[in-house]
């Protein structure tokens, strides 16, 4: 199982593969890599099941383009919990069970 969308280039050592399936994402990766003048590759591949973008990175940058990864994914990533209702009720459960550990604290040392 594969945690992180860069790996090792399957036949070339010396780069570094980022794969999306969003071809909107994979567009912000090659504009910040281009700000940055960091040199890539890019292919696209429409015959599998889900179209997937191929980026290679020489190995030489590829600390840069890991944190320029993180903020590509950073922009279109959808957040943990949508709802202001949902994260106003999660905040106040959370405070809750930190005033009752508070509580249960105080009380044993009297």
């Amino acid at each position: 199982m594969q945690f992180s969308n860069y790996n090792q280039h399957p036949t070339n050592s010396n780069y570094v593969v980022f794969t999306y399936t969003k071809q909107n994402m994979s567009d912000y990766f090659k504009q910040l890599l281009e700000e940055k003048n960091i040199p890539y590759q890019y292919e696209g591949d429409e015959n599998s099941n889900t179209v997937k973008h191929y980026i290679g990175v020489k190995k030489e940058f590829e600390t840069e383009a890991i944190q320029l990864n993180y903020l590509a994914f950073g922009k279109f990533r959808n957040p943990f919990i949508k709802s202001k209702i949902g994260k106003t009720a999660l905040l106040i459960f959370f405070l809750s069970l930190l005033g009752i550990a508070i509580a249960g604290y105080i009380k044993t040392r009297l």
